[in-house]
């Protein structure tokens, strides 16, 4: 038939989609294989252990999703500005800070109120978790500051330069 004679569609990936493309997925990859850590720590700190790193990760964290949402608007909107610089670093400014403002309060009331949090919802079994949890509670001021800045990094097309952080951190 057709593909025997070489008559088939053929797919060719135009160059600046597949240099901003590898870069991206190449930072996807990196964030999968930093979820496939617990069963190293499984294996290092034991299934009890990593039970509470996992359950405080997952609690900890929580917060983040509020950064995840503020960053599907950001991007759109940092895009548009990426011809004006002043404005789209005024952009990454404010948005900054109003998500910190949420975000680091949530994080910081889920570390304050951690251990009656535990008590009550969880049982004292679960204490061992408030160390874990409070750190990555206090880690979303981090994780908050890189991706508002890789927002705006990839509505500039940097996605290559992101791939270097990630690889880096």
């Amino acid at each position: 038939g057709w593909a025997a004679r070489g008559e088939g569609p053929r797919l060719q990936m135009p160059r600046p989609l597949l240099a901003e493309g590898a870069p991206f997925l190449g930072s996807a990859v990196l964030a999968m294989a930093n979820s496939a850590a617990l069963p190293y720590l499984g294996a290092r700190l034991g299934v009890g252990q990593s039970g509470y790193v996992a359950w405080a990760a997952g609690l900890g964290l929580r917060p983040q999703q509020g950064i995840d949402l503020a960053g599907r608007v950001l991007y759109p909107a940092y895009a548009r500005l990426k011809d004006r610089a002043e404005d789209l670093g005024r952009a990454v400014e404010r948005s900054a800070r109003l998500t910190a403002c949420a975000v680091l309060g949530a994080a910081a009331l889920l570390a304050s109120l951690s251990e009656p949090l535990i008590l009550v919802v969880y049982q004292a079994k679960w204490l061992p978790a408030r160390g874990p949890l409070c750190a990555y509670a206090l880690a979303l001021g981090l994780i908050l500051l890189y991706l508002v800045a890789a927002r705006a990094l990839l509505a500039l097309g940097e996605a290559a330069r992101i791939l270097k952080i990630n690889l880096a951190i």
